[in-house]
């Protein structure tokens, strides 16, 4: 073999294995095929996923809008709407906090014996020791342990900041009372159930069995959904069989900046705290010559929700109603004062119900 043939021939050769050949071409198209297919299913797998997720945020949005609707039939869209409503009214959805008979009991029998101890006149009026107290000094300062309830997805409830306004006007409301509130702790649960928790159902048991702390003495506040209602508590002398299942339970639209309008400024919680101090309705008793039980309080035929004033419900030309009391029902604007009396009924029920050493005085 010549040196031109044995040139040609490994010049062939290599032309055989160089890259480029059609048979690798087709391997490397062979698998960006495969490649590019598998791309097209992930694509369609993640519009599919992403179109679920869209569903589920449409269905969990109506839910949520179905959920806020109020009233009987659900005919107000809005909280807001449903505190300005005729139907607010009539159902009674201000407060769930009633005087029962026993509780009337205990509640005079023991403002009789502290006002009795500490030389004050119910008639005259005259009590040196609640004129202490009305200078404004602290005289008992109770602990707070403040639970504040969301849905299960964290959507709504109170922030830290709105509870710690609510505190500043809870404790400007009582100023001249001799009581102060001091918040301990505040506890974030995300839980549907105990969102929705209606008073004396199941889902209150759960949560208070759960969340309580302390003892009759320290106050646990739930903001919640309170079912529709502006908040209710359980007076001094409740405490007596379940310490545990105290407390308020407070609509967190009330709470200042909330959408409850005219109850928004944060007096909803001053006047459930009152309850839980042992405090009637003023217009508890009707026209009936013993009211609410505290002789300074006019007596009142209905509630007023208007702040009308120098009204006369009973109608018997005696004293105007007391429509700006902070255990009526009206708007958080109108509502700026508790009576004498109702300083003292407080510390009655306080020193028998939710007992704690106070500081002695004058100091």
């Amino acid at each position: 073999m010549n040196l031109s043939l044995l040139l040609l021939m490994l010049l062939l050769l290599l032309l055989c294995v160089l890259p480029g050949s059609s048979g690798h071409n087709h391997h490397h198209h062979h698998d960006d095929h495969h490649h590019n297919h598998d791309h097209a299913l992930e694509d369609e797998e993640a519009v599919a996923e992403k179109d679920d997720r869209r569903l589920d945020k449409m269905t969990k949005q109506q839910a949520q809008q179905q959920e806020q609707h109020y009233g009987s039939q659900g005919q107000y869209k809005s909280f807001r709407q449903w505190t300005q409503s005729s139907d607010f009214k009539t159902t009674g959805a201000r407060c769930g906090s009633h005087a029962s008979v026993d509780g009337t009991a205990k509640a005079k029998q023991t403002y009789a014996k502290w006002m009795k101890q500490h030389d004050c006149d119910d008639e005259t009026g005259n009590c040196p020791y609640m004129q202490h107290l009305r200078m404004g000094h602290s005289f008992r300062t109770i602990q707070v342990y403040w639970h504040s309830i969301q849905k299960t997805q964290g959507t709504e409830g109170a922030s830290e900041t709105v509870i710690w306004d609510a505190m500043d006007v809870l404790n400007s409301a009582f100023v001249g009372t001799g009581f102060q509130f001091d918040l301990m702790d505040i506890t974030v649960t995300n839980y549907t159930p105990y969102w929705e928790a209606s008073r004396q159902s199941q889902d209150e048991f759960d949560m208070k069995a759960e969340l309580h702390r302390g003892s009759c003495e320290h106050l646990n506040i739930y903001s919640t959904g309170a079912d529709g209602l502006l908040g209710w508590a359980w007076f001094p002398w409740d405490c007596e069989s379940s310490d545990w299942y105290d407390g308020v339970v407070l609509n967190y639209n009330t709470l200042p900046g909330g959408s409850a309008f005219p109850y928004n400024l944060g007096d909803t919680l001053t006047h459930e705290v009152g309850h839980w101090l042992g405090l009637f309705h003023t217009f508890e008793g009707g026209c009936s010559a013993n009211g609410d039980f505290i002789s300074d309080t006019p007596a009142e035929a209905f509630p007023d929700y208007d702040c009308e004033q120098n009204r006369d419900s009973c109608g018997d030309g005696g004293r105007a109603d007391d429509v700006t009391n902070f255990m009526n029902y009206g708007p958080d604007s109108c509502m700026d004062h508790f009576t004498i009396g109702q300083v003292g009924r407080m510390h009655a029920a306080v020193s028998a119900y939710r007992p704690k050493p106070p500081r002695p005085w004058p100091y």
